[in-house]
């Protein structure tokens, strides 16, 4: 006679089946997935995953309640999976993922170094894997993102019209991710063109980025003086270098301006406080690039996406207009600015307003 455990595991796999089961059920009552829905949709009732690095960015939070709100929109039932910042704990969130053999998966900034491999059997099964800032290879894996070469133009443009001459650049930089490495060659090219002399830093990719970060960059210019210019492709760099300018010159900037890229609640209220070094920004709303993720997964899993969606045309947001403009956080954006709430991207003519 088989012992309770033995019965218990016969039943449910061991103890990861339940850990599953429950992060389903969990996930399911989060969602109000029982709630009334809309029924007549293509995507209705599909049973999604979603799995999401999470940080001390309000990137990560803006860009889940996008997601949620398309995903409700769409009848979609969206089970959202936290990733933590190092390897293992991406690739057990990704074999979760997996694991609960949803429909669909969606990566938001995961980049584990096995994480490939851990797809690979949802790949072969032919479950759709749409990824945003992640570093998987697979080429079944659909590709979102956010338009990177503009992003960094837009603040380059901006940064060369703001300094007269030529200007000492220095830029954080993390290696190995293509959006980075995208926005690094952007500027690079831009400011360029004006003579500009570019340097980068190596930059953490993971636990205190802009503790790590700040550091760094202070080094950075105590062993160069000459910097005017910070150029930081990622909030978190860029809160990094705010804390480093504010720490040199006798607590001051001394004169010397951060540009940076992403929007969010905090990137603003830093444009807006007084004597902030952080002059101008480029990015799309978190929530718009959730809402692109789960409307792309959506027209895979029905036949509508035959290639790789567009990226995401950014906007330039400086201090200047966020002061003029008396802009104190997205939703006051999103005001002033219509456009930015909104992407045509993986839009089609079966999806609500809401989905849109």
């Amino acid at each position: 006679m088989a012992s309770k455990g033995a019965a218990f595991g016969g039943v449910w796999g061991g103890a990861p089946r339940l850990a599953l089961c429950l992060i389903l059920l969990l996930s399911l009552w989060h969602a109000g997935a029982w709630a009334q829905g809309p029924r007549d949709l293509p995507t209705s009732g599909m049973v999604v995953a979603l799995v999401s690095r999470v940080t001390g960015s309000d990137f990560f939070s803006g860009y889940r309640k996008g997601a949620e709100r398309t995903a409700a929109a769409l009848g979609m039932i969206l089970l959202v999976i936290p990733a933590g910042t190092t390897g293992v704990s991406q690739r057990e969130a990704v074999e979760k993922a997996v694991g609960l053999k949803a429909r669909g998966i969606i990566l938001n900034d995961v980049v584990g170094p096995d994480v490939d491999a851990v797809l690979a059997p949802a790949l072969q099964a032919g479950v759709p894997v749409v990824s945003f800032d992640s570093t998987e290879k697979d080429p079944r894996v659909i590709r979102v993102g956010q338009d990177d070469v503009a992003m960094a133009r837009l603040v380059a443009t901006q940064a060369v019209a703001d300094h007269a001459g030529a200007v000492r650049v220095l830029v954080a930089h993390i290696t190995g991710f293509p959006e980075m490495d995208r926005r690094y060659a952007a500027w690079q090219e831009r400011v360029g063109r004006a003579g500009w002399h570019v340097r980068s830093v190596e930059m953490p990719a993971g636990g205190d980025v802009p503790g790590q970060a700040g550091e760094r960059i202070a080094r950075a210019i105590r062993r160069d003086p000459g910097v005017a210019v910070v150029y930081a492709p990622w909030d978190q760099l860029a809160f990094g270098a705010v804390a480093a300018l504010r720490g040199t010159a006798s607590g001051g900037a001394g004169g010397r301006a951060v540009y940076g890229s992403d929007i969010t609640d905090q990137v603003i209220r830093e444009l807006g406080r007084k004597g902030t070094p952080w002059v101008g920004t480029a990015g799309t709303d978190p929530a718009v690039m959730g809402a692109v993720c789960v409307r792309t997964l959506a027209l895979r899993l029905v036949g509508g996406l035959p290639g790789a969606p567009a990226p995401v045309a950014p906007v330039l947001l400086t201090a200047a207009f966020v002061r003029g403009a008396r802009i104190g956080s997205m939703e006051d954006l999103e005001r002033a600015v219509p456009a930015f709430a909104h992407s045509p991207v993986s839009v089609a003519p079966w999806m609500p307003e809401g989905a849109r």
